[in-house]
């Protein structure tokens, strides 16, 4: 028969279960953490990764928290930049594709005519563009988290608006399918080469 001094001692060397698990846990980080290093440090794959974008993500993600204050002016000098841009395309829209092409709403006119030319051989939707270009230029010249939030929600609003506006203009018009390849929804494509030849 065993003294009770040895049971305690017995008793003490078996670790409870919430100490073994704890003790795992941080293995297995140790474990994670020694793997992510080696990943980042391997001079063999350096530059074959795309840490670039890593990098980038970095920089940013920090400037998203700690931004510097010259980005104050900037973003108000890119946000008048983007109303001013915003109105003009959208003027343009209006005026290039007519008052008996004009419609608010996503389903084309009966005798709508199909405009590929002037500003909409930049962008599809123009007036759509100008718009979003001055919503996202007022809350960044603004600075008001409120406007940015709905410059984001206008921007999915017309995002699906345009789409459902394409399907029917691709079934009034099915020219349509080839303009799309060419000419950007809201930005440009390839705006090197639309530019005029001197």
């Amino acid at each position: 028969m065993s003294s009770p001094s040895r049971r305690v001692a017995r008793r003490n060397t078996i670790k409870p279960r919430a100490s073994r698990e704890t003790e795992t846990g941080r293995a297995d980080n140790l474990s994670v953490s020694r793997k992510l290093a080696s990943e980042l440090l391997d001079p063999d794959r350096l530059g074959t990764r795309g840490e670039g974008w890593f990098v980038g993500q970095l920089v940013l993600g920090l400037l998203v928290i700690f931004p510097p204050h010259q980005f104050e002016v900037l973003s108000q000098v890119l946000g008048v930049a983007g109303v001013i841009g915003g109105l003009g395309f959208a003027g343009a829209g209006v005026f290039d594709i007519g008052a008996d092409n004009l419609s608010p709403f996503p389903t084309p006119l009966d005798d709508s005519r199909l405009i590929t030319q002037g500003i909409y051989g930049y962008v599809r939707h123009p007036m759509y563009a100008g718009l979003l270009y001055s919503a996202w230029g007022l809350a960044a010249a603004s600075g008001n988290p409120a406007r940015l939030l709905l410059a984001l929600a206008l921007t999915l609003l017309l995002n699906k608006k345009a789409g459902l506006e394409e399907t029917k203009m691709t079934e009034r018009h099915p020219d349509y399918l080839e303009y799309a390849k060419a000419v950007g929804r809201f930005f440009p494509k390839n705006i090197l080469s639309k530019l005029p030849k001197s």
